[in-house]
């Protein structure tokens, strides 16, 4: 079988664009590198480096304004049907606006009747923040939406429930609130249920609400 061979031209603009790769970043990306000739993955290895708080879209700061920025955490060891702080919302006393999106997912903990994460409840809801200077926060939570709930075969089901605790923090200072989850089992003597969420702050001013 004959083969035509790769024109010795074509050669040279293939290894000076390999070249360019490798010689500007900003062209490999966070996640790509040039070895050998060859362009590699080098990005984050477990979920947890990957969900560290990031930029999204709108500008280079998450303190800026309308630059919209996610953060992750996990929580463990949840009590019962116990209302139990996740995150906390801290706005500076100024004129603020923000739309918190949170997704989340509940699992129940070991000692079921079947096992750790036997069953779990998935949903999301939205929190809008205002505030005046010198005037203290108000905030606002829709219902717990979009849920999915799963159940493995034996077990006890799961029940996921937020709310907000009040604020606190005088009218002249930073105000705080804190977001709670609540897990609950059907039955059994499952604990240390666990909660996985995923937030995404929006901005209306610089150096605005943040979470933590």
């Amino acid at each position: 079988m004959k083969y035509n061979r790769v024109p010795r031209g074509l050669w040279l603009v293939i290894i000076w664009f390999l070249g360019l790769l490798a010689a500007t970043p900003a062209a490999q990306g966070q996640f790509w590198v040039l070895v050998n000739g060859v362009l590699n993955y080098t990005g984050p290895a477990t979920a947890s480096s990957f969900f560290a708080p990031v930029l999204g879209i709108g500008g280079t700061s998450a303190t800026a304004a309308t630059v919209e920025y996610v953060t992750t955490k996990t929580v463990t060891g949840l009590a019962d049907a116990v209302a139990t702080t996740v995150f906390t919302i801290t706005v500076p006393n100024a004129s603020h606006a923000a739309v918190l999106k949170v997704k989340a997912i509940g699992s129940l903990g070991a000692g079921g009747a079947v096992g750790a994460y036997e069953a779990s409840m998935a949903g999301d809801f939205t929190i809008g923040v205002t505030r005046v200077v010198n005037v203290a926060a108000v905030s606002a939570a829709t219902s717990l939406s979009a849920t999915a709930s799963v159940t493995s075969a034996g077990a006890a089901t799961c029940t996921l429930a937020r709310s907000l605790a009040a604020w606190s923090g005088a009218t002249n200072d930073v105000n705080t609130q804190a977001i709670q989850m609540t897990v609950t089992r059907g039955s059994g003597t499952s604990t240390n249920h666990v909660v996985q969420l995923h937030i995404t702050v929006l901005n209306a001013n610089a150096n605005g609400v943040t979470v933590s």
